[in-house]
């Protein structure tokens, strides 16, 4: 069952999001980072432009969401206590259901975050809930041993965690994994 955020997690976010508003970089704590290519994504040959340009923004494709659910699931369990963000392109509407029970948190870009069990907020039992499409931009359980998340303008999305995680990652090759390069400001 959806629940706002606790104030500890809606904090977390905050720092992570830092002054510049955005989800670009690795939240502190994890050992290793992976790119996860979205479908028809490739690498930038330019270093000016960010490292991965593809015609999908900020999504994962529907294969994608369904391996990295079992495998986070795998590493986590289905009742874990997580957090989900989703990138709110109009924060001055009131949310749809189940967001409106969420917490918004003005940024650079906006999100609503949502607490609840990681198994109801894993993009297979989150997405199908809404109305209107808005995926899912940053998952983390509470205990912060991963985190996943899409930068709407991007076109790959970043799973950060311990390096086995991000070795399993790489062993499935339908998640489109890939080193993770830095990106320019």
């Amino acid at each position: 069952m959806p629940r706002p955020p606790s104030r500890a997690q809606a904090a977390w976010f905050d720092d992570w999001l830092g002054p510049h508003g955005t989800l670009d970089r690795v939240p502190p704590g994890h050992e290793a980072a992976v790119a996860l290519l979205h479908p028809g994504t490739r690498a930038a040959r330019d270093e000016r432009f960010p490292p991965y340009r593809g015609p999908r923004r900020g999504e994962l494709g529907a294969e994608q969401k369904r391996l990295l659910t079992h495998l986070l699931i795998a590493v986590s369990g289905t009742r874990s206590p997580a957090t989900s963000a989703s990138w709110e392109p109009a924060p001055d509407v009131w949310p749809q259901p189940p967001l409106d029970l969420g917490l918004l948190v003005r940024s650079e870009l906006d999100f609503v975050l949502v607490g609840g069990r990681l198994g109801s907020l894993v993009w297979s039992t989150w997405e199908p809930r809404l109305r209107q499409s808005q995926p899912v931009s940053a998952l983390w359980p509470d205990d912060h041993a991963w985190c996943v998340w899409s930068d709407p303008r991007l076109a790959y999305s970043v799973l950060a965690g311990s390096a086995a995680l991000c070795d399993r990652a790489r062993e499935a090759t339908s998640l489109g994994v890939a080193d993770l390069r830095p990106t320019r400001r």
